[in-house]
């Protein structure tokens, strides 16, 4: 009896210290009966979240091969654009800032207050991280209800097992933990989901590509329309959108945030054909899904294109992409390579968004490693009442 009754407080107590909520979602009544909603990008913000680089990671060995990189030169290769991003967004949101440690948190407040940047709206938040990509590895903010912020906590495995565990033990964590220090329910979905896989209209619709959702590792003992279970409830989409994508052409598989964009006015932003087969699809099919797709209400949308950069960048082994923009309050930030399109994708996107201001960041650090703006970015959303 002792015993049992040991067993039992045991459980207890591990249930009080998870930092989601862990009970079997079909054993939870009142989430079942929950909406959820993930507004649109364009929608005011409360702030911006960023993962800032630092000299702890794990040497970026799946980049530069065994060895890696000094965890110094990464942090010198890095660090600019992360200022960058920072000084453009803090004038009209809180910019979130994970830190990897007090002494980090010191460093970075001193770097700022060097760069102009008002720390008044520079939220410091200690928490050990592997990397830096918080479109990936970062909370997935959902509206329960109507009026409650909550974090839907996906599963990160590492990009379909594509990296060590120990690459990203911690990453891992880090949308759970941030629901944890700051008060967020948080609940815990068993389905693998990066944020960067899926996009929003924030109107009932979600575009994805199956290579990065439903393939390479990620869910494979789960149907398409499981996993478009999920994606509906904690998105609050009703109209699912894919196309295949493509697989093994990067870590990530293919993700739909440097292919398709929605913008405000019923638009959806992607690359032109050529450019479109080149870099998100071997399948003529998923070029037709997306110059053909319908939103919620089945009314077409108006399909703007942005080219890649007219320069093919050996270091990189492409072209640089523009898609990858991160729209905030009041600018949008915008990846630029010192390439003749930049100006050309700063044009197009500047009549996209005309009450915002267009900001290019410079993005062949960042592509070196496997990203842009929007992979480094998550955006903590306002709850309008």
């Amino acid at each position: 009896m002792m015993r049992k009754l040991l067993a039992i407080l045991m459980a207890i107590v591990i249930l009080l210290m998870a930092g989601c909520n862990s009970v079997p979602e079909k054993e939870n009544t009142e989430e079942n009966m929950a909406t959820f909603f993930f507004p649109g990008e364009e929608v005011e913000h409360e702030g911006t979240w960023l993962a800032w680089p630092h000299k702890y990671a794990y040497k970026q060995a799946y980049y530069f091969g065994e060895d890696g990189i000094d965890g110094e030169a990464y942090v010198e290769i890095m660090e600019p654009t992360w200022i960058g991003i920072t000084k453009a967004l803090h004038t009209g949101e809180t910019v979130h800032i994970i830190v990897y440690n007090e002494e980090e948190r010191s460093r970075v407040e001193k770097l700022l207050s060097e760069n102009e940047v008002n720390l008044d709206s520079i939220d410091f938040v200690i928490m050990e991280t592997d990397d830096v990509w918080m479109r990936d590895i970062g909370p997935i903010f959902t509206i329960k209800d109507g009026k409650a912020l909550t974090v839907a906590n996906f599963i990160f495995d590492g990009y379909g097992n594509a990296i060590e565990p120990d690459y990203y033990a911690k990453d891992a964590q880090v949308a759970a933990n941030i629901a944890k220090q700051k008060g967020f329910e948080c609940i815990d979905i068993d389905m693998v989901l990066e944020g960067g896989s899926v996009e929003v209209d924030g109107k009932g619709t979600l575009i994805a590509a199956k290579s990065s959702v439903v393939g390479s590792e990620r869910n494979t003992d789960m149907s398409v329309e499981e996993v478009e279970e999920y994606l509906k409830k904690y998105y609050g989409v009703t109209n699912i959108i894919w196309i295949e994508g493509l697989k093994n052409e990067d870590i990530t598989d293919g993700h739909i945030d440097a292919c398709v964009k929605f913008a405000e006015g019923n638009k959806l932003v992607t690359l032109p054909y050529d450019d479109f087969m080149w870099y998100c699809s071997e399948t003529e099919s998923d070029w037709e899904v997306v110059s053909k797709a319908v939103n919620a209400e089945g009314v077409p949308y108006e399909i703007v294109e942005i080219p890649l950069t007219e320069t093919f960048y050996d270091e990189l082994e492409d072209y640089g992409c523009y898609l990858n923009y991160y729209v905030g309050n009041e600018v949008v930030l915008v990846p630029i390579y010192g390439d003749v399109n930049d100006q050309v994708a700063l044009d197009a996107i500047a009549k996209l968004y005309p009450t915002r201001k267009v900001v290019g960041i410079n993005c062949m650090n960042l592509a070196l490693f496997g990203g842009m703006v929007h992979c480094v970015t998550q955006q903590q959303p306002v709850i309008v009442k």
